[in-house]
């Protein structure tokens, strides 16, 4: 044990992202074409200042009611950013979509060479995620990406609104 007043800074990790990845797979069967994209990021610890509020400034966290833990109870008293903080990595099921191509007489009722339909939907899933928890107050993370780093402060998240899914509908034609 060190008295807090001698006890070093720690160093918990970048703020930014050191991997990130996408793997977007195509496959065609029986015409159709497939696809899908999964986007991947981590490597980095986020500190979600919205976090911090409900422990400290709303008082409206578990933690913060039950107040049974000391050491969530000294990070409160001292520098609450700690409270916050959780490993930031994630993959996502970004998209997945069919497409099928019309037949030509229909390309050709179009006056075009070539038409195809499809459907698009995004942000399917979240398919992994680094922590669902932060370690200091056991706060939920609902979603790493509503969280990430604004440009005024690396790694500080001022909360931002998750992906939301969607599905789209195309015809692209070609001339």
């Amino acid at each position: 044990p060190v008295p807090c007043d001698q006890a070093p800074l720690l160093y918990h990790g970048p703020s930014e992202p050191t991997w990130t990845a996408n793997i977007r797979p195509r496959l065609n069967v029986w015409g159709l074409d497939l696809g899908a994209t999964v986007d991947a990021q981590g490597g980095n610890i986020v500190m979600a200042d919205w976090i911090n509020a409900r422990h400290t400034t709303f008082a409206n966290s578990q933690a913060s009611v039950l107040q049974d833990d000391s050491i969530f109870m000294a990070y409160r008293q001292t520098r609450r950013q700690r409270l916050g903080f959780y490993g930031a990595g994630f993959a996502r099921l970004r998209e997945a979509s069919i497409h099928y191509p019309l037949p030509q007489k229909w390309a050709d009722r179009l006056g075009a060479a070539s038409a195809t339909i499809g459907v698009a939907a995004r942000n399917l899933a979240l398919l992994w995620r680094q922590q669902e928890y932060t370690d200091i107050g056991r706060e939920r993370v609902i979603d790493p990406e509503m969280n990430l780093g604004d440009q005024v402060f690396g790694g500080e998240a001022t909360f931002i609104m998750p992906p939301t899914r969607s599905v789209l509908f195309s015809l692209r034609v070609g001339f």
